[in-house]
């Protein structure tokens, strides 16, 4: 008994929600859901995103090089041996330097008594300089002018603009790679409907064949071809089935779906068709709406802001710059954090701070005046940088004509196939269905009854293949067009 109810309690622990297995998610999209699907999830999208937040970090960091800026510096050293200067320990060990001495002490207490204790041996070994140094310093700086500068700012929209063209670009490749892929699958589709429905009536025609066989009124022969096209109708569905997984998960990985998730066709072949009737004008394009076209010339100008920003290193630039600081000099480490002890003349001890400030302010001024033609050759550079971009760019319009031009003589002429494709498929059913009444009435044989099923099988899958070619033309012609889709 105790064994069983241990038994209830796991049955109840594994149906409940913690311990459930996971169910695939199913999807039932069509072409538009797909590609707006992907245009969210696609790892080109999304880096195509971070592409635009980091030209607008990169615009910032050019913003910023004209702003004010503030920098803080502590520096400390400790001598582990001391500098010594023999000549001006000597000079300041005369007696004649106790004026000196004495008005320096008003304002260096701390140094010139350092001083004055180290100058009690002999002159030659005294240091000038105490072991404990420490520096704090703020400095206000402020871009007054530079050249180049003002031409980085001027290049920023552009910055701008390459990032979303890029972002633009890699839209329209996920879109035109779904497009393909959801085209492929849709086909696959018909194609294993086109089989079914003819497995559909040729087992039916084999039933009844049989039966009159089994009468004694047919030879085997003719039921033997029979259940041969059955069974090379069954070997195709199973071919095209497993096709059409491997299309679906082709589609998922372009629209940047799990493939552990289900997805579903909406649209059908026969939808789909319905938007690519209509023939292409190949003297109807402008290679300048491509966004290839407009990347290329935004990167000639960007190469042109680059050329003016080399050469403006010729020209002067000039900046402010305002500082503060505190410096401190002690001959032992913990007057550094409290005021050190000053010995007075009367032989009296006063405490006086450690910390002494400075400051100024003042102007930058840089002249360039000779690099040995450094810079003469980095403007070079980059104009031939300039001029090379500027011959990709006469070369595409060449290059994306003549690719519209292809294009568009493809999808005309899969049009025109598609046309005859189908006058074949309704044939092929007129014969099939004139040689299956022959049979039936006896005056035909089962090898043109086969032949004929064959025939209709091939033509349809033939009318299918022409149907996907209109398709993927007509998803390559509005890629290379560069305009809005054809409807």
């Amino acid at each position: 008994m105790r064994y069983f109810y241990l038994h209830l309690l796991v049955l109840g622990l594994l149906q409940s929600p913690a311990f459930a297995q996971p169910e695939d998610k199913i999807n039932l999209l069509g072409l538009e859901e797909a590609i707006d699907y992907g245009i969210k999830n696609h790892t080109a999208v999304k880096n195509g995103k971070l592409g635009i937040q980091e030209a607008k970090a990169r615009n910032w960091e050019i913003i910023t090089t004209g702003l004010p800026r503030l920098d803080a510096n502590l520096d400390y050293s400790y001598y582990t041996r001391e500098l010594v200067q023999p000549g001006v320990s000597r000079a300041f060990s005369n007696g004649i330097f106790g004026g000196i001495l004495g008005l320096l002490g008003q304002t260096y207490p701390v140094q010139v008594d350092s001083l004055v204790r180290n100058n009690q041996g002999d002159p030659k070994d005294n240091p000038f300089i105490l072991k404990h140094n420490a520096n704090l310093t703020a400095t206000l700086t402020q871009l007054i002018f530079d050249g180049r500068y003002v031409i980085g700012l001027k290049a920023t929209k552009d910055f701008m603009l390459a990032a979303r063209l890029q972002h633009h670009q890699s839209e329209r490749e996920v879109r035109y790679a779904i497009t393909k892929a959801y085209y492929q699958a849709a086909a696959l589709s018909e194609i294993i409907q086109y089989l079914r429905d003819n497995q559909s009536l040729l087992d039916k025609l084999t039933s009844d064949t049989r039966a009159i066989y089994q009468q004694g009124l047919i030879e085997e022969l003719d039921l033997n071809r029979l259940e041969l096209a059955q069974a090379n109708l069954e070997s195709q569905i199973r071919n095209q089935s497993q096709l059409y997984s491997v299309a679906v998960n082709n589609l998922k990985f372009q629209m940047g779906m799990p493939l552990r998730e289900t997805l579903m066709l909406k649209d059908k072949l026969e939808t789909l068709q319905q938007s690519a009737s209509m023939l292409a004008d190949s003297a109807d394009f402008n290679p300048s709406g491509r966004v290839e076209y407009q990347m290329l010339e935004n990167g000639i100008r960007i190469r042109g802001y680059d050329v003016a920003q080399r050469r403006a290193g010729y020209f002067p630039s000039l900046a402010a710059f305002v500082n503060y600081g505190l410096n401190a000099q002690t001959d032992s480490m913990r007057y550094l954090f409290q005021k050190t002890r000053q010995y007075n003349p009367d032989g009296s001890v006063t405490r006086v701070r450690s910390w002494n400030p400075f400051g100024m302010v003042g102007l930058q001024l840089r002249i360039p005046i000779f690099d040995s033609g450094s810079r003469w050759a980095s403007v070079k550079q980059a104009k031939v940088d300039q001029l090379r971009l500027q011959n990709n760019l006469e070369q595409f319009k060449e290059a994306a004509t003549l690719q519209y031009i292809s294009a568009v003589t493809a999808y005309n002429t899969s049009i025109a196939e598609e046309a005859n494709a189908r006058k074949s498929v309704e044939l092929s059913k007129k014969i099939l269905s004139k040689t299956r009444i022959k049979f039936s009435e006896g005056v035909g044989s089962s090898f043109e009854l086969a032949t004929a099923q064959q025939d209709l099988v091939s033509n349809q899958m033939k009318y299918v293949q022409n149907v996907l070619n209109v398709l993927t033309n007509k998803a390559e012609l509005e890629k290379v067009n560069g305009k809005n889709p054809l409807r």
